[in-house]
């Protein structure tokens, strides 16, 4: 018998799990076609479940649409949107036990329109160029290699052959995406610059998109905003073998039966850069789990 204990902070018990709340990962946002006026939201939960989804062009939404059939992945088309506007979503999941998780703080935009002039009559339409296939570039400026004390300002440059319609950004790993503001949208070349709003210490997956009139977009390769302030600190831990949770002692241990694999998952805030479970017997460690961070936020590991 050995004993699986962490090396951060003790690990409290679980609820029983039948009161487990479903786990809303995977949040999608994308455009259909070249409708400024549709988005689709996808995501997955880890059990079936109905949901509604409520947005708004503000943080206190005002739309909602719901969803009851019970799934693990879902799917829902947000229709009669304005062009060029940014929306706030919120997701709510619910199981066949009543137990809900909310996935909140979502924000997607819409596509730009594009003006259409004609001899007769001027409208307002989307218009993508379909012969147009060249990629546009964007690079970043902002050196991501540091550690930051509070947000700090993305800046870059996006060009096009033809023209860029916007850029955006995700803090999430692409999950979700947010426009960057102050993009001189139908210019063959756009400065940027934003700030991202980082209220808590944590690792944040950069990615900067730029969108052509075309609808041909470019992604940056990719870096981690470093928020640290405080120092790493252990949280809330789950320590599962196949579908059973188990539960710890009064002071954070597992008894665990060698040779069997456990799921192991963690949440933790100061921005930690490596998390180890130490396995021990008696008290000899016998060897060390590293946990790694997923796209959820948990560090995880077997």
């Amino acid at each position: 018998m050995v004993m699986i204990r962490s090396a951060a902070a003790a690990i409290p018990a679980l609820a029983p799990s039948g009161a487990i709340p479903p786990q809303i990962t995977g949040v999608s946002a994308h455009l259909l076609s070249a409708d400024p006026t549709k988005i689709r939201l996808e995501w997955l939960t880890d059990k079936p479940t109905s949901t509604y989804v409520q947005y708004g062009v503000t943080p206190a939404m005002g739309f909602q649409q719901r969803m009851s059939t019970l799934s693990t992945s879902h799917s829902l088309n947000l229709s009669n949107l304005e062009p060029s506007t940014n929306y706030y979503y919120r997701i709510v999941s619910t199981d066949n036990r009543g137990n809900s998780s909310a996935y909140g703080g979502g924000r997607f935009s819409t596509a730009p329109p594009t003006i259409v002039r004609s001899n007769k009559c001027t409208t307002s339409s989307v218009k993508y160029h379909s012969d147009n296939v060249v990629k546009p570039e964007i690079v970043l400026a902002t050196d991501l290699s540091k550690y930051f004390k509070s947000a700090p300002s993305i800046t870059g440059r996006a060009t096009d052959n033809v023209a860029i319609a916007r850029v955006e950004y995700s803090l999430n790993g692409g999950l979700d995406w947010q426009a960057v503001p102050g993009v001189l949208s139908g210019s063959p070349t756009t400065n940027f610059s934003f700030t991202p709003v980082l209220s808590s210490d944590g690792n944040y997956p950069l990615l900067v998109r730029a969108i052509d009139t075309s609808g041909n977009l470019s992604v940056t390769a990719g870096g981690t905003v470093v928020i640290d302030r405080l120092a790493p600190s252990v949280g809330v831990a789950v320590l599962t073998q196949g579908h059973q949770s188990l539960t710890p002692s009064i002071n954070g241990q597992y008894q665990v039966s060698a040779g069997l694999d456990y799921d192991i998952a963690l949440s933790a805030v100061g921005g930690p850069t490596s998390i180890t479970i130490d396995v021990v017997a008696g008290s000899t460690v016998v060897t060390a789990i590293g946990l790694a961070p997923d796209k959820a936020g948990l560090w995880r590991g077997v």
